[in-house]
């Protein structure tokens, strides 16, 4: 498959560039619309990592603004390492009006350097239309 053919079938989006996680928790300050998409994967590759570095992917209502964790969807992963979360937008509490998603990291057990890509695909859209 082309380039240009996976960017017609699928919408790629850089959540975290590889940066410097100190202990405590990082929300995601962006979330992304599940509403024309059936499946999302998200990339996690995990560097230079003290102990164990979770992260969560969440669910955010887009009227009341209110984020909370998706079922099932915790990754923790040690130094040099590459995981994969994958959520199905019917994993959503979508009749709650969650039909965003997002992460959190809580590097509570030390400094990590942790990088992320988001992949949604099974798009239902109109290529004339564009997916946010």
């Amino acid at each position: 498959m082309s380039w240009i053919q996976f960017q017609q079938n699928n919408k790629v989006d850089l959540l975290m560039a590889a940066v410097s996680q100190n202990a405590g928790v990082i929300l995601s300050t962006t979330y992304y619309s599940m509403a024309n998409c059936h499946h999302a994967s998200v990339i996690i590759t995990f560097g230079v990592c003290a102990g164990t570095c979770p992260v969560q992917l969440t669910q955010k209502n887009s009227v009341t603004l209110v984020v909370k964790d998706i079922t099932g969807k915790l990754q923790a992963a040690s130094a040099g390492t590459v995981k994969i979360l994958e959520v199905e937008s019917s994993e959503l509490d979508v009749q709650g009006g969650f039909d965003q998603i997002g992460w959190s990291i809580n590097g509570a057990g030390g400094g990590a350097l942790i990088s992320m890509v988001l992949v949604r695909s099974e798009l239902r859209w109109n290529p004339s239309s564009m997916i946010t």
